[in-house]
């Protein structure tokens, strides 16, 4: 209940001032500055860095002066608007017990104003973002009904010098008795962690008739700011995201940090999980994409924060096929993969050799192809292949592991049986074309498969005219072809010195026997012996 004074006892009414002056000048310290610090929290307000006012047995740090203020709540400051209120603790009215009580004085119609503070460090570093919310009762014996010159209580935040405003948390604006109520939090507003800011309550009240006293109580002012220090990294071989921050830390008292339940976690702000500690990790992030994470408190009455800074992350890429293999030689190899789900920008190889092996090296990187010739290998040696998918970031997982053994360094020979020089012999004047009369036999002397390659020569003579071989005969222009099937089949060697394929596939010991044919010029300038140089070339078959 709220006592009322009367003037119909003046004498009673200058003791009452005079204790009042006598306390405030004394050198007594005011009771809302040096109290005892409460144990009890109005509610587990678990918000992480949670600066909650809720002068249940103390008004801790709060600093009350009169004052004319500013335009506050859409009220501008009048001429008659005076500052001879009084405020202080009050420990018989609050929600539930305990709060800061501004009066209005018994001495007329009129509008008064008064304020407290207090002061606080922003947590963290960078930018922080906090809002604020307060509870509000007011009794009064008559209020103007006016809207215009309605009273008010609002919640602000100055500079440390309270010179510079930055940011309202708050607004209640009422013309009669209001019985506790609890603002809505109020917008977001970025502070710099590490900064010293005031919290400024402002109460004004406007009495509605002469000889009228008003009264307003505010409790539970709280200043609630972001979670900090958010973290957020990819781990080594993993297309997860591993998110990390500042712990919410337990405490009593007011002001105090109040524990912290969970945290909601937002992904490209949408609602991802609800975390218990201080740490989580996305594991359903795809690989090679950029997400946005942040994060709030939340308490057990699903109060939250406001949200942290937004921190950014490119996972790390996906995994590679298995690597496989093609044109395996004895001392080179291609080594193929296919992309991961959502690519790379490049990739790394590693090899080690040995059955079994697993001291993996790096033998290249950036490469931007889906294969890699390796060079400069070991015949008839066992090695082992994985392959790192690699962006920004970092690298993925290493593929599955490919194996592949070279083979035996190739030995790479033919002979021709009975190697001799053959003569084509004579040819007849009703005859164009002769064939040899033998057929040579090639054999392959080597240690592979092999493809035998054929190439023919000009015909040339000691003295006379070189004649020439072509696809078609005419003057000193002969023909020269071979078959590999007896006959059946004739080829062209239509150009002097350039390979041409002769068959292909020849075992390790196995013979190909082959025929070769000329068709003699049209129109030959003479008729001497002449000598034309067949060789054979032998490869390995791939």
């Amino acid at each position: 209940m709220v006592s009322k004074l009367r003037r119909k006892k003046p004498i009673k009414i200058f003791f009452v001032l005079f204790l009042v002056i006598s306390w405030l000048f004394s050198g007594w310290p005011p009771i809302w500055l040096n109290p005892r610090i409460p144990s009890k929290i109005k509610e587990g307000q678990a918000l992480n860095k949670v600066n909650n006012w809720d002068f249940t047995g103390s008004s801790t740090g709060w600093t009350y002066t009169s004052d004319t203020g500013t335009d506050l709540c859409g009220s501008t400051t009048t001429t008659n608007e005076i500052s001879a209120e009084t405020g202080d603790y009050d420990g018989t009215i609050g929600n539930p017990s305990g709060s800061f009580k501004f009066s209005t004085p018994v001495i007329k119609k009129t509008l008064t104003r008064g304020k407290i503070t207090q002061t606080f460090v922003a947590p963290g570093s960078g930018t922080v973002k906090a809002k604020g919310r307060f509870d509000y009762y007011a009794v009064g014996s008559s209020w103007r009904t006016h809207a215009a010159d309605s009273s008010w209580i609002r919640l602000d935040l100055y500079d440390s010098g309270e010179t510079t405003y930055v940011a309202s948390l708050g607004c209640a604006s009422f013309t009669s008795d209001q019985s506790w109520t609890t603002t809505s939090w109020s917008s977001d507003t970025n502070l710099t962690g590490g900064t010293t800011y005031t919290v400024r309550a402002t109460f004004r009240s406007y009495t509605g008739t002469v000889n009228a006293s008003n009264s307003i109580w505010i409790d539970n002012v709280i200043v609630n700011f972001a979670p900090t220090g958010l973290f957020v990294s990819a781990p080594d071989g993993s297309t997860n995201a591993l998110l990390s921050w500042t712990t919410s830390t337990a405490g009593t008292g007011a002001p105090g940090l109040h524990s912290t339940n969970s945290y909601n976690i937002f992904r490209d702000s949408s609602f991802l999980s609800i975390g218990t500690t201080n740490s989580y990790t996305d594991t359903s992030s795809a690989a090679n994409t950029t997400y946005s994470y942040t994060i709030e408190d939340l308490d057990t009455n699903g109060v939250t924060s406001p949200l942290s800074a937004a921190v950014n992350l490119l996972t790390r890429p996906g995994v590679p096929t298995t690597p496989t293999f093609t044109n395996v030689q004895s001392t080179s190899l291609r080594v193929g993969w296919t992309a991961p789900t959502g690519g790379a920008v490049s990739y790394k190889i590693e090899r080690c050799s040995g059955s079994g092996c697993s001291n993996f090296s790096q033998i290249t990187a950036g490469e931007t192809n889906l294969y890699y010739d390796n060079t400069g290998l070991t015949a008839e040696t066992l090695y082992r292949y994985c392959i790192r998918a690699t962006n920004a970031t970092g690298d993925g997982a290493c593929s599955g592991i490919g194996e592949v053994t070279t083979p035996v360094t190739a030995i790479i020979s033919v002979s021709i049986v009975a190697n001799s020089a053959v003569m084509y012999g004579t040819v007849a004047t009703s005859k164009s074309t002769i064939q040899l009369g033998t057929t040579p036999i090639l054999k392959n002397e080597g240690n592979v498969t092999e493809s035998f390659r054929i190439k023919t020569s000009n015909a040339t003579v000691g003295v006379g005219t070189t004649w020439v071989v072509g696809s078609t005969a005419g003057v000193n222009i002969f023909v020269h072809e071979f078959s590999i099937n007896g006959g059946g089949l004739w080829t062209a060697l239509s150009t002097a010195d350039s390979y041409q394929d002769l068959v292909a596939g020849v075992g390790v010991g196995n013979t190909q026997p082959f025929d070769l044919r000329i068709t003699v010029p049209t129109d030959p300038t003479d008729y001497q012996e002449r000598t034309i140089q067949v060789t054979i070339l032998a490869t390995q078959t791939n």
